[in-house]
Order: C-alpha cells, then structure tokens, then sequence
C-alpha cells in the first residue's frame, strides 16, 4: 500500500509545480513569451489571453493539483508562476 501524499497547513511534501505561467501583456508579446518558455525547458505554448497577463497551462489544475494548494509567486520581470502541490 502505497503512502497518500497530504497537503496540510501549506506543505507540500513533495514539493511543489509549476501548473501555469503568466506574462504580463504591458512587458511581454506572445512571440517572446513562447521563446521564453522554449528556451527554459517548459512546454503548452497555447496561450490563454487574459486582461493583463499572457497564461501558459503546464498541467490541468483539475486532474493534477491538490485543491486549495494554488499560489502565485513572481518568477521574473513580468513573469509570474502558479504553482500547486501535485495529487500523485
């Protein structure tokens, strides 16, 4: 039987992932934003176009976060990275 891996009072015990990436549309176009993402190893270069920001879905927040472990962190000049603690 294999363990559960918990998240409880925001830790992550196996350490968290990025779900999404977001560019700010005022620092970054799309051609740049995908050259970004290449050239750092990431992958979904479909963009969502949101007012403000330029996301980029790493992973399906549904299928692969634990809920309620979503939280923002800035990653760059006008970058910023939701980040999830994975189920499995």
């Amino acid at each position: 039987m294999t363990a559960k891996r918990v998240y409880r009072k925001g830790q992550c015990p196996h350490g968290m992932a990025t779900q999404s990436l977001l560019f700010s549309r005022m620092h970054w176009l799309t051609p740049g934003a995908k050259a970004w993402l290449r050239k750092h190893g990431y992958r979904g270069l479909d963009v969502d176009t949101k007012t403000g920001y330029l996301r980029f879905r790493q992973h399906d927040p549904a299928g692969f976060c634990t809920a309620r472990s979503f939280r923002t962190i800035t990653f760059g000049k006008g970058i910023r990275a939701v980040v999830c603690c994975p189920k499995q």
